[in-house]
């Protein structure tokens, strides 16, 4: 993808975060083929990009334990979010 394309996909994330964000549900789950270490590995690293790690901190342990909990843990606009993030640091 060209840089100019990475650009142009930056601007829709972006937009549709900010569509995104103020909607009433935001439920969202990763891709099933995502195994528990890619889910909790994505989702702290979407934490940590959002200065927010201690979150895990008021979640109990058998929660964490959960396969579940790491593939619906963020809401649709994070993922969003650290997309776009992703991509303008590769621009």
């Amino acid at each position: 993808m060209k840089k100019k394309e990475k650009e142009l996909v930056i601007s829709f994330l972006e937009n549709l975060y900010e569509r995104m964000s103020h909607c009433g549900c935001n439920d969202y789950s990763l891709p099933k083929s995502w195994t528990k270490a890619q889910a909790k590995s994505f989702v702290k690293e979407y934490l940590k990009y959002n200065n927010s790690l201690d979150d895990l901190d008021d979640f109990d342990k058998e929660d964490l334990k959960s396969d579940d909990f790491w593939h619906t843990y963020l809401p649709d606009f994070c993922v969003v979010d650290i997309l776009a993030d992703k991509l303008k640091k590769e621009c």
